[in-house]
């Protein structure tokens, strides 16, 4: 609630386009209902590989609401600085359309290349989308600048998911040629 009442008074003080001192409460703003609504969801069983995040939201109006409102902070922040990297990224996390968040998060990395947040977070998305080489194309991006310790979780992450497709692939052939003889 102090959150956004100081935004408030931020909009009031600092309407010039590309305000970055509104952009930055905004993005705050959104960071704090964002990570509310991310131990929310945890709390409900999110994560755990039987509860989806989309079930959830869909499910529980509350959350929604927290998470529409996380998307407006950074929605507000980039109308006042589109140049503002951090609510690109915050927009890309809060988004629930895999399109939207993609782009956001892709934006993010334009905007600022060394941003090791919108790298990592875009390379999870891609890898959700199945988008391999993408995903460790922006992974090296972060280790050529610094040793993340999430880059390392979600190589693991891709490596693991690449050996799993491998093996369901040998093992539809195995079972096509089984078939056939």
């Amino acid at each position: 609630q102090r959150c956004a009442e100081i935004v408030q008074r931020l909009r009031k003080h600092d309407t010039a386009p590309g305000a970055p001192l509104l952009a930055r409460a905004c993005y705050d703003l959104g960071s704090v209902r964002y990570q509310q609504l991310t131990l929310q969801l945890q709390a409900q069983g999110c994560g755990s590989g039987y509860v989806t995040r989309e079930r959830l939201l869909k499910q529980d109006p509350e959350l929604a609401s927290l998470q529409a409102r996380a998307l407006s902070a950074f929605t507000d922040g980039l109308r006042a600085d589109p140049s503002n990297a951090d609510c690109w990224v915050g927009a890309g996390l809060a988004h629930t359309a895999a399109a939207v968040s993609l782009a956001s998060l892709t934006r993010a990395t334009q905007l600022d290349p060394a941003h090791s947040g919108a790298q990592i977070n875009l390379a999870l998305r891609l890898m959700a989308q199945g988008q391999t080489v993408l995903a460790q194309e922006a992974l090296a991006q972060v280790q050529m600048r610094e040793s993340h310790p999430d880059v390392w979780t979600v190589t693991a992450l891709l490596t693991e998911q690449q050996s799993l497709r491998a093996v369901l692939g040998m093992s539809m052939q195995q079972a096509h040629d089984a078939y056939c003889v």
